[in-house]
Order: structure tokens, then sequence, then C-alpha cells
């Protein structure tokens, strides 16, 4: 989702004359200027004319007692559960999908909503809301955290935290952190062991995502982070066609130069009973005026997905598909009547497609003529809340909508879906009380998805 950045400090020094002139008219324009000056500071029309008292980060903020996120409860999905036992006879396992807000988005002016509450503006700044964060994590226990807008500086600590709260034989975990790529640079972090030290990360903040596994009962097997902007280095796609789009419309220049986002694929293994399933985390460009740019991210994960898999040879020749389960999950920013949506759950997307996204972007017909998109090559692929008709994952005083997903592999010979976290309704108390996010139970801008599965 769209955040503005980080606010600098700024100061404005007014000189006068020594001998001002009071007449009314002066007095006038000194009226007018203090209460516009008043409107504008109130409103934020102008906010870089104030520093962000949210986005420091060398400084601990004092914690806010008794502060217990919003809990909600695994609701089943799976039709063919008839009684309580059957989780008792089949193993069961589970992900969480969770973009987390990075701290160095929240900024001045955006959370009016919260000014009338006490520990307003403390609630906002990063120890309190991972306080919150890590309750959740925690409460949940997931097999496979996907988080999203983690910062770089936030990462150890995150890590190191999440682990001190779950401390048990049952639960350890690791993770893949993978920085966004931003001006050549990428760099991809791998966390085996918690680790105090933060030599290696890079002096600006960043922000990245984050696959954690429990390493008690996962392996990882491989892991690859694709850089999705670097279409040069790999095979996905048709790249002759992809530089002739370039060269013969520079309009659609935003192709290239915004597509600065990665993917982080991640072969698991059950050490107990050796089952395996492909763990896909991303998070996809913001803007909706790049619409079919976020279709060609979508195309471009899963032709990773589809060229991993082959390469280690779990890829089913006779049908033409994986051959195991595949869960991609992440923030896609992505409404479920978008093109790339459609992309996956009707696995492809042609030019004669009644996509309602298609008709709305002038630049769709001709990023269709030169590119492919017509079959997914993961097939079909399911959403875990299509059941729940896709509900608000995402409510801010500037836009409200699903733009976070859970995709998994249709096939039920391969996985089988079970539960999911119940999603926040507008009509549930924490919405009735806050209105939006984030907010004193929900630390992120977004809503955590969570799903359950068996490997038949």
């Amino acid at each position: 989702m769209r955040r503005q950045g980080v606010i600098s400090n700024s100061k404005t020094t007014i000189s006068s004359s020594s001998s001002p002139i009071w007449n009314f008219k002066t007095l006038g324009i000194i009226a007018i200027a203090a209460a516009s000056g008043y409107l504008f500071y109130k409103n934020s029309w102008f906010p870089f004319f104030k520093a962000n008292p949210y986005a420091t980060n060398g400084t601990a903020k004092p914690s806010i007692p008794n502060l217990k996120f919003n809990q909600r409860d695994w609701i089943s999905v799976a039709k063919e559960i008839s009684d309580d036992s059957f989780e008792h006879l089949v193993e069961e396992y589970s992900v969480l999908s969770y973009n987390i807000l990075a701290q160095m988005y929240i900024s001045y002016g955006s959370y009016e909503y919260l000014e009338n509450k006490t520990d307003f503006p403390d609630i906002l700044h990063w120890e309190n809301r991972k306080e919150l964060i890590l309750q959740e994590l925690r409460f949940y226990a997931t097999d496979f955290i996907h988080l999203q807008e983690v910062q770089n500086n936030h990462w150890d600590n995150l890590l190191s935290s999440l682990n001190q709260r779950v401390s048990s034989q049952e639960i350890y975990y690791k993770g893949i952190y993978a920085e966004k790529p931003n001006n050549n640079v990428f760099e991809i972090k791998v966390r085996e062991t918690n680790s105090s030290s933060s030599s290696n990360l890079v002096p600006q903040k960043r922000i990245g995502t984050a696959l954690l596994y429990n390493s008690v009962k996962w392996n990882c097997l491989d892991n690859q982070v694709v850089n999705l902007g670097s279409i040069q280095d790999n095979s996905a796609v048709d790249f002759e066609a992809y530089t002739h789009m370039l060269e013969q419309h520079p309009e659609l220049g935003y192709m290239k130069k915004e597509n600065y986002h990665t993917a982080t694929i991640a072969l698991m293994e059950n050490i107990r009973n050796k089952k395996r399933v492909l763990m896909v985390n991303t998070h996809l460009q913001w803007n909706p005026d790049f619409a079919p740019l976020k279709l060609f991210q979508y195309f471009l994960i899963s032709k990773h997905v589809e060229n991993f898999l082959k390469q280690r040879q779990l890829w089913n020749l006779e049908t033409n598909s994986p051959s195991i389960a595949v869960i991609i999950s992440g923030d896609f920013n992505s409404m479920p009547n978008s093109a790339g949506y459609e992309y996956m759950r009707k696995g492809g997307l042609g030019y004669d497609s009644s996509c309602s996204e298609l008709g709305s972007h002038k630049d769709f017909p001709t990023v269709l003529r030169y590119l492919d998109f017509s079959v997914n090559p993961l097939k079909q692929l399911q959403s875990a809340y299509q059941s729940r008709d896709e509900p608000l994952s995402t409510i801010t005083p500037n836009f409200e909508g699903c733009l976070d997903y859970i995709y998994y592999s249709s096939d039920s010979s391969l996985i089988e879906v079970t539960k999911i976290i119940e999603e926040i309704p507008k009509t549930s108390p924490v919405l009735k009380e806050y209105k939006f996010l984030p907010n004193f139970q929900c630390p992120s801008d977004h809503i955590s998805l969570g799903m359950k599965f068996t490997l038949p």
C-alpha cells in the first residue's frame, strides 16, 4: 500500500522590520496569514513544514502498559470436515502473512482519528507497535511467517525478540530477509541464528520482506530471492519482446524503472515426515497508475517459481505443473477485480479477458500486444479467503480494500486448506472504537492473514 515517506525536520525563520507599519491593512494580512498557518498546521496541508514525530528510531519511547492485540480465532473453511477429530487425524501446518507497516512510512497528519485517545502519539512509536506485532505472531505461532515492510534496522531485533517470546522446545524461528532493491543496490540477508550484531546492515533505513520458518519442524532445503527488475538476468520473460516494447513505447518506461521489488522462494521440508512445500513471500508495486506493471510482476513470480521447481526436478512433466504444493502470499497491492488477481485465480489472462481493470487503464492494450499472460504456468491458484469474498485487508482514512492474499495450489492431491484466521469486519468492536488502522489493538494499517493446511 502507498504511504508517505519520512518528513525531515525543517525550521523557518521570519525576520521583521524594526519599524513595522501597523495599519488595518497590515493587521488584516497578518490575521489571515496566522489563520491560514494554523489551518495548514492542523490539517497537515503542508506536512513538510513539520517534523515526523513517529519515524525516529534512535530513542526508545516510553512503553504503554497493558497493550493487547486484537485477537481473532481460526475458522473452518474445509467442507469435508465433519467433526472435531479431523485435526487429530491429519497433521495441520500453518502460514501467516502480514504487512507490519514500516516505521519510516508513519508520517504526521495521518492519524487524527487517534488524537483524542490517551497515549497518543506514543502508540505509533516502534517499541509499542512492535509489542503488539510480537503478541500476534506469538499467539498464532504459525509454521511459516511472511512479513512485508520490515525495516533493515529492525529485522535482527524483531527475530531475536520473537524467539524469546516463543521460547520452547517446539518453536525456534529462522528467516530469510531481502531488502527491496533501490538505486541498483540489492541486499539479501539470511538469518540462520539470532545475532545482535548490525555491522552488516546498510546505514540507510530501507525496507524488505522476511520469510520465517519454525526450524524445529522444518528445514529450508534451498531458497532464492528474486529481483523482479532484473529482467535480463533470467529466462522468465521474452526479453526481445520486452525490450522492443520499451523502445517503441517510452510511455511504458515505468515497467522497468518502477520494477524494484522482490520475491523470496523457499523449498521447505518437514523434518519428521519429509513432506515438502514451496513458500513464496512478496510485496508488489503500490501505485494504481502502474497496474500493467503489477500484472507483469505476478507473471514474473509465477515464471520464477516454475523455473525454480523445474531446476530441482519438482515439476510434473505429465501435467506440466508443480509436483509439490505452492503457497504464494504477501501484499500484492491489487484488488480482487485486478488483472493480477485474475491471472492467478483463472490460470492466465488473455487479450479478450473481461477483467474490469483491463478496460480502465490505457496501457493494457499495448502491453498485452507484446507480452503473453494467457497461461499461468502454475495453473489456477486458489485464494485462502475467497470463500469470505476477499474481505478488507487494509482500512485507513484514505483507502480501504483487499490488497493482501494467500494463494495456493488448486490441486487437492497436493494441499488441502482447513482453516483461516477470521477477518476483521467493519462492524467489529475494534473498528467501531477506532474506525481505522493502525490503532491501539492493531499495530499496522494492514490486517494479517492466516491459513492452516494439510499436505496429503
